[in-house]
């Protein structure tokens, strides 16, 4: 739980960091199918790291470095995607 807890605080803090620079200027237009296939598949990203890290304790000692790098990558994918908007 404690886990989780860290882990909730981290994304929102990466979030409002992320939006606070442009905060007049809406994010996604309603015609904008880029933008929004982007922020889909940002979200994915994001949900993706959540997994793996809380996967990482239920499979076998061989495979939570390749586990744990996969969430690293897709954190870092998601946190740059989120700041080139």
């Amino acid at each position: 739980m404690k886990n989780f807890k860290v882990l909730t605080l981290a994304v929102l803090a990466m979030l409002s960091v992320s939006n606070a620079a442009y905060a007049e200027v809406p994010l996604l237009q309603t015609t904008d199918y880029v933008g929004i296939s982007f922020w889909i598949t940002s979200m994915g990203m994001l949900a993706a790291t959540v997994f793996f890290f809380f996967e990482r304790g239920s499979v076998t000692t061989a495979w939570r470095l390749p586990v744990t790098v996969a969430g690293l990558v897709t954190g870092i994918a998601f946190v740059n995607y989120i700041d080139c908007q």
